[in-house]
């Protein structure tokens, strides 16, 4: 046997463990990633309420992934214009009160970051600043101070995502790393866009979630009014569907027909009415299809 050269036990020991390092750098990311995935998963299962599920997907991005998250939603109705801003979270203690002035500051309006994030919000694609331009902060703020603020926080650089769902775009998710040597890598950006993707989701849903409760709640009033009409009513009082059906009756209209209200349900109005109900059909079908409300109509009912 040949004889072992000084230091070799060593230096396979030190062979290893660079290999076991190294193995750990690529493991390690992928496993928080995977773990930030579950995360947010279970956040945005947890709740029907849109803000408390941004506010809390927020909260996890950073500092994972960058130094501040802020989420902006593209405003409706009057708000079209605007991005209003969901949330924003930042783990620089040193930038936190900047953080917390801009808050109390509008946001940024659509036109304004058109020139930088144009792609994001019509395309649907990404936007990843590796090196802030000259200008950059001027060009978005709506005011002088608005403009300081930026410009204090000192952005290293800023990836920004689409909210997409249904294709649709509903805001945008910005990362942005903060005074330091923090660099997004190229998996952060698809990895990004998934979280983003799944928020989306759930917010569209909460949003529809929402709607069908108000809608649920609108129905019921208009049902206690129409009860109370019925229960009040001193005249024959109906309802019909869009079908010109019958729906429901007071007991006034069904006394004078000579039928329980049960009986009407579901009748037209010829069926009911004979003659006159034909007579009264088409007016009430000019009212549905041109959406206005129809009176003066005089017929001769003989019961």
């Amino acid at each position: 046997m040949g004889a072992r050269r000084p230091g070799w036990p060593h230096d396979r020991e030190a062979h290893a463990l660079r290999f076991f390092r190294a193995r750990r750098a690529t493991v390690d990311p992928l496993r928080r990633r995977l773990e930030l995935l579950a995360e947010s998963g279970a956040i945005l299962a947890s709740s029907l309420d849109a803000a408390a599920m941004v506010a809390a997907v927020t909260e996890l991005m950073t500092p994972a992934l960058g130094d501040i998250c802020a989420v902006y939603l593209a405003g409706e109705g009057r708000g079209r214009g605007e991005l209003e801003r969901a949330e924003v979270r930042c783990t620089n203690a040193e930038k936190a009160p900047v953080v917390a002035r801009l808050r109390e500051m509008p946001t940024f309006a659509v036109k304004d970051v058109a020139p930088f994030f144009g792609k994001l919000a019509r395309g649907g694609e990404p936007v990843h600043v590796t090196t802030i331009p000259s200008g950059f902060w001027t060009s978005l703020a709506r005011s002088e101070e608005h403009r300081v603020l930026l410009e204090q926080l000192e952005i290293n650089e800023v990836l920004a995502v689409p909210l997409v769902s249904h294709g649709r775009t509903l805001g945008a998710m910005v990362l942005a790393t903060v005074g330091s040597e923090r660099r997004f890598g190229s998996d952060d950006v698809p990895f990004v866009g998934e979280i983003a993707r799944r928020v989306a989701s759930a917010i569209d849903h909460a949003r529809l979630h929402q709607r069908a409760k108000e809608a649920a709640r609108r129905s019921d009033e208009a049902r206690a009014v129409s009860d109370t009409l019925l229960a009040a009513a001193p005249i024959g009082y109906l309802q019909l569907d869009t079908a010109l059906r019958v729906v429901r009756v007071s007991d006034t209209m069904a006394e004078m027909h000579g039928l329980d209200a049960e009986d009407h349900v579901g009748k037209s109005l010829p069926a009911l009415l004979g003659q006159t109900g034909t007579t009264l059909e088409a007016p009430f079908r000019e009212s549905l299809e041109q959406g206005h409300a129809i009176n003066g109509v005089q017929v001769d009912v003989r019961l």
